[in-house]
């Protein structure tokens, strides 16, 4: 009978270790789901915030590279209209008269238009991308080939830059028509040096290559990248 009694005590005391065993246990998995769902808020009002990040620094990029689409287009205008000039000129079919008429050519090689983009937005781009873990390779693939671009501008700015000095250096310790050329008037002297002299041909003719041949299809190449990520 003893034996009986203590076998249902053990039974009784194992039935309320087994019920708070599960209690207990369910009382872990409900911590478990309730830290698993406050990471995964978390973690989910992280992605929204970045992505709202990212959204404004993108707008910024865009309403850059609409300012600079401006720009790029005075830039294309003006040399458009200069490249015939320069043509005539390489091709000899200038004569004095004609080139003493041309305002435009007066200045041809001594001066310039730069395109300065706004690089505010993709710096920012930039900033934000090497701080966070950003996976979207198109826009990786784009601020790669952005960054490449414009170290490729500013070194043929630089060329366009450096050959615009040295005219203007060796004409002026050169050349007594220098004064009158620098104020703009005309001089004889200098147009016959534009339209006869093989030293004037060949500084256009390197100055053409330097805008037309690389500076200008750079710019075409901004004009390309950044209208294609506009429209994304």
């Amino acid at each position: 009978m003893q034996h009986v009694t203590k076998e249902k005590g053990n039974s009784a005391r194992n039935n309320r270790v087994w019920r708070y065993s599960k209690y207990a246990l369910g009382e872990i998995i409900l911590i478990v789901i309730g830290v698993l769902l406050a990471v995964s808020i978390d973690n989910w009002n992280t992605n929204r915030l970045k992505t709202k990040q990212l959204d404004e620094i993108i707008g910024i990029v865009k309403k850059d590279f609409n300012q600079d689409q401006k720009s790029l287009t005075t830039i294309r205008e003006h040399y458009g209209l200069r490249k015939p000039l320069f043509d005539s000129i390489i091709n000899q079919q200038f004569n004095v008269t004609a080139i003493s008429r041309c305002k435009e050519c007066h200045f041809l090689i001594s001066g310039h238009l730069l395109f300065r983009p706004n690089i505010d937005g993709f710096s920012s781009l930039k900033r934000y991308v090497q701080e966070d873990d950003i996976e979207d390779r198109s826009l990786l693939a784009f601020m790669q080939h952005y960054s490449t671009l414009l170290d490729e501008l500013e070194l043929l700015k630089t060329n366009i830059v450096e050959d615009v000095n040295g005219n203007l250096t060796q004409w002026r310790d050169s050349y007594p028509w220098f004064t009158a050329f620098f104020q703009g008037k005309n001089d004889l002297t200098y147009h016959k040096y534009q339209a006869q002299s093989p030293e004037y041909r060949n500084k256009v003719a390197y100055h053409y290559a330097l805008v037309y041949d690389n500076y200008l299809p750079v710019l075409e190449e901004f004009t390309r990248i950044q209208k294609r990520f506009s429209e994304r």
